[in-house]
């Protein structure tokens, strides 16, 4: 594995066993470390409350010097 692939397993790890209220994360494909799925929970007192929604996150080789893409 490269650096970036462990790095991301790592933070996947982390963010499971410290959830952050509102944000749910997995990975797509076990064997494929650079695609997460996520699900977003409307925040409280606004118009997305209730709400769940569903993106994907797609991170570069070379992450965490570029970005990962949302769509």
């Amino acid at each position: 594995m490269d650096t970036a692939s462990l790095l991301l397993l790592k933070q996947l790890k982390e963010l499971n066993r410290h959830p952050v209220e509102g944000i749910s994360a997995g990975l797509i494909d076990e064997s494929n470390p650079y695609a997460w799925n996520v699900i977003l929970v409307g925040p409280s007192d606004t118009l997305y409350e209730g709400g769940f929604f569903k993106a994907r996150l797609d991170f570069p080789r070379d992450y965490p010097i570029k970005p990962p893409k949302m769509v």
